[in-house]
């Protein structure tokens, strides 16, 4: 087997077996259905990198944004909801919505929900539509609001994976197979901004040039 062939065949290991795929889906489906029945929830969608495509298998969890109003609004300091209501909410309603076979936990800006049965979960992030785009996601360990805009990375990370002829999303993929396998320190979405800076820069030809070449400009990133 050639090196190439090699970096090809961990590329096929690393995506997510159709029939996975079509479980989470039905699964995301059916969670968000059973769930706008207890929380009022103007739009959902899925977000992350499983939105993305550069999610890895084993799958995990499965980002998920609740979009709770209609119109965009500001960030405000006082007189709207607090960032512990907005996620204590989405508590309650999941609670509500699945008494029995489900683990629910509140994160600092999410709220995981696994299932017995499913070896992958749903992170549920409240959101707010900002002004004048995107969304404003409640971060309870700090009791403020960011700002996020999942629109925007998706189209991203899609133009950077067309311009490198389709080669940088299964290169991301393969750092963070690497990161996981090395004490997993690395943020699954700061992999995806290196390695798009990255391509910005330097050739990827190739997988295994690729990866090395990220792996070789780690440092500048993080400090090392």
């Amino acid at each position: 087997m050639t090196v190439t062939e090699a970096f090809q065949e961990f590329k096929s290991g690393l995506e997510l077996p159709a029939a996975h795929s079509h479980r989470a889906s039905a699964a995301q489906q059916a969670l968000r259905e059973r769930l706008s029945r207890h929380l009022a929830i103007e739009d959902s969608f899925l977000t992350g990198s499983y939105a993305r495509h550069t999610k890895i298998h084993p799958l995990n969890d499965i980002d998920v944004i609740l979009v709770r109003n209609v119109s965009r609004v500001g960030l405000v300091s006082s007189g709207g909801i607090q960032t512990f209501q907005a996620l204590d909410e989405v508590v309650r309603a999941a609670r509500s919505a699945f008494p029995t076979g489900a683990t629910i936990s509140k994160q600092s800006r999410s709220i995981n929900v696994s299932f017995a049965g499913l070896d992958f979960g749903f992170d549920l992030i409240p959101s707010w539509l900002r002004q004048p785009d995107g969304y404003w996601i409640p971060d309870g360990d700090t009791g403020s609001w960011i700002a996020t805009s999942p629109e925007f990375h998706e189209q991203f990370m899609t133009q950077a994976n067309d311009r490198t002829g389709g080669r940088l999303k299964p290169i991301v993929k393969m750092l963070k197979h690497w990161s996981r396998n090395n004490y997993d320190l690395l943020r699954s979405f700061h992999i995806e901004l290196i390695c798009e800076n990255v391509s910005r820069s330097l050739r990827l030809d190739n997988f295994q040039l690729g990866v090395g070449t990220v792996l070789i400009n780690l440092p500048h990133f993080i400090g090392v």
